[in-house]
């Protein structure tokens, strides 16, 4: 018998994946104004939200596969060009991600990669929005930390479908495996 797929799972699920993305968002704020205009903030960034993914995902992937293979995502948009290469950082941590992700099923690994890569594009498209924004409160232009923050944000509200099917594949899986002993003999 499958198990039932409750709302409270589903909010819960969401809060954590969400969460989990914003904690790293907010985790970065104090080193900013260190890494300012240099491009190792987009790759602090980067790191830390890759490390709040592997965390939520920790049940339905290797954790310490996650980070290193993210990481070699984001190296690979170097070789995209520099004017391709913003859209290309996105798309190629998501590939890499879906990699990691092969071994639960084909589909779940080509889903994750198009969501990501659909939610870098649409993060990217959102930054014009919140240049509006800033235009509408008379500050300046927004700088870059806010352009990563709103990209990263929207790519992981992208994400989110995703994180709720592994969920879904990994709670089905734990009710097929048969109920062990705590002496493992499977009494």
């Amino acid at each position: 018998m499958a198990p039932v797929y409750d709302r409270q799972r589903l909010k819960r699920i969401s809060q954590r994946w969400l969460g989990y993305n914003a904690l790293a968002i907010a985790s970065f704020l104090p080193f900013y104004h260190v890494f300012e205009g240099r491009p190792v903030s987009l790759l602090l960034l980067a790191v830390l939200v890759i490390v709040a993914q592997a965390c939520c995902l920790h049940r339905v992937c290797r954790w310490w596969l996650w980070i290193p293979v993210s990481c070699a995502g984001c190296y690979a948009s170097n070789y995209c060009g520099m004017y391709f290469w913003a859209i290309a950082f996105g798309g190629t941590m998501s590939l890499a991600q879906g990699l990691c992700l092969i071994s639960r099923s084909f589909r779940t690994a080509v889903t994750w990669a198009l969501l990501g890569s659909l939610g870098w594009v649409a993060g990217a498209m959102a930054t014009g929005v919140l240049a509006e924004v800033y235009l509408l409160l008379g500050l300046d232009h927004a700088d870059a930390f806010a352009v990563w923050v709103s990209i990263f944000s929207v790519q992981s509200f992208f994400f989110l479908p995703a994180v709720i099917m592994l969920d879904k594949a990994a709670l089905a899986r734990a009710a097929k495996l048969p109920n062990e002993s705590p002496s493992g003999s499977g009494a």
